[in-house]
Parts: structure tokens; C-alpha cells; sequence
């Protein structure tokens, strides 16, 4: 059982795992949304190509602790009990 330490980064000894998991914290401290537009600023202004903005966001995607993108996914749940319940009285 691995145990989180007060700094929330899971014990490892590889440095490679290391430096992710803080990469990952510190993009979730800033949020995805505004990182990925960053990232989009990045490959539109040519200091990135389309193929390495294309690994960063998979990258960010996969292993983000919070589902992408976690504010769309509430508002299409909201909006389908609306539709569900517009549809009731319609038929």
C-alpha cells in the first residue's frame, strides 16, 4: 500500500515518476483548461509543433487526477435531466 505524503506526491524512486507527479500537481493547481490554452498559445506562436502540443495534452489528459474536462462533464449531465424531463411532458 503506498501512502501520500502531506505534499500529495506518491513515494517513488524514480526520478522520472518524481518530476510527473509534480508536474501533474502543479498543473492541476493551475487548471487544465487554462494549461491546455497555453499550450494552444504555445503551438500557435510556433515555440511548439503541432505533434508535441498534440503529446503534451494526450499526456495531460490521461493522467490528470480529475476527469477532462471536468466542468463540461457536469453541464451535459445538467443539461441531460433537462432534456429528460422537457421530453416527459412532450409525448
Amino acid at each position: 500500500m503506498q501512502m501520500k505524503s502531506p505534499s500529495e506526491v506518491t513515494p517513488t524512486g524514480s526520478k522520472t515518476k518524481l518530476i510527473e507527479s509534480l508536474a501533474l500537481k502543479q498543473i492541476d493547481n493551475i487548471g487544465i483548461d487554462e494549461f491546455l490554452g497555453e499550450i494552444a498559445a504555445w503551438q500557435q506562436s510556433g515555440q511548439i509543433t503541432k505533434k508535441e502540443a498534440y503529446k503534451i495534452r494526450t499526456f495531460i489528459k490521461e493522467r490528470s487526477s480529475e476527469p477532462y474536462p471536468l466542468a463540461e462533464n457536469e453541464l451535459i449531465r445538467e443539461l441531460n435531466l433537462k432534456i429528460k424531463a422537457a421530453a416527459k411532458y412532450e409525448v
